[in-house]
């Protein structure tokens, strides 16, 4: 584990086995742990935010859903691209909780998505247990009703699609209420159920992944100018001979 810097935002990045392990010692725990899988915009939105920072800063665990967010946090190796693109902890997470043989809720913002959601995880484990299904809006639906159905439902883990305010706002208010064992919410705007995204959704993450990485080189070069200048006063104001 390392602690990284993007774009102002302190967090802890976790190689796949370390993440892995780490997040199945969050079964059973007693709490409920929140697992972000974040994108370029993710820090796009937070940049200014108070909130979102915070929430952020707040997660149990954090896994990059883009390469982005990863060479921006000072690592760009093959290895780590690669289990990006492919998906693997969420395909490593998703078969552990079947061998746990945990109850998954899937949660998203319309029914089309939770279809492709269930198609999606169904196809890394067939016999993954599906115990409840729900679509949430934020400002349509009442966030109580919600977290009253997730507390009745079988499911130990959730499993979410919502915008990241959506999700920052329901978790951070109401996220101490739930009685699930982990909730990993999907905040990567590339879901990967989406084998052939919408061509405003493709043209919306090169968007912001044009921002972001405008904003990562003119933060790096703002950090770098303040190093510089206090290793100079610190050099001037040294003893003199």
């Amino acid at each position: 584990m390392r602690e990284v810097d993007v774009l102002g935002i302190q967090i802890k990045d976790y190689p796949l086995k370390e993440a892995l392990h780490k997040s199945t010692t969050f079964f059973g725990n007693g709490t409920m742990d929140i697992i972000l899988y974040v994108s370029a915009q993710v820090f796009v939105e937070s940049g200014g935010n108070k909130e979102k920072r915070d929430f952020l800063r707040a997660a149990d665990l954090i896994i990059f859903g883009e390469a982005e967010v990863l060479k921006a946090a000072g690592e760009n190796t093959k290895e780590r691209r690669e289990e990006i693109k492919g998906q693997v902890f969420l395909t490593d997470f998703v078969k552990r909780v079947c061998r746990a043989k945990m109850p998954v809720l899937l949660l998203s913002d319309s029914e089309e998505t939770l279809e492709e959601m269930e198609n999606y995880l169904k196809g890394i484990r067939e016999n993954l247990v599906i115990a409840d299904k729900y679509t949430y809006v934020d400002g349509v639906t009442g966030p109580e009703a919600l977290v009253n159905n997730i507390n009745a439902s079988a499911a130990e883990v959730v499993l979410s699609n919502l915008p990241f305010s959506a999700s920052a706002a329901l978790l951070s208010q109401y996220g101490m209420m739930m009685n699930k064992d982990v909730w990993l919410a999907l905040l990567s705007t590339a879901s990967p159920w989406k084998q052939k995204p919408h061509t405003n959704s493709f043209l919306e993450r090169l968007f912001y992944k044009r921002v972001f990485k405008r904003r990562v080189m003119k933060y790096n070069t703002i950090v770098e100018e303040a190093r510089e200048n206090e290793a100079e006063e610190e050099s001037a104001g040294g003893p003199e001979e």
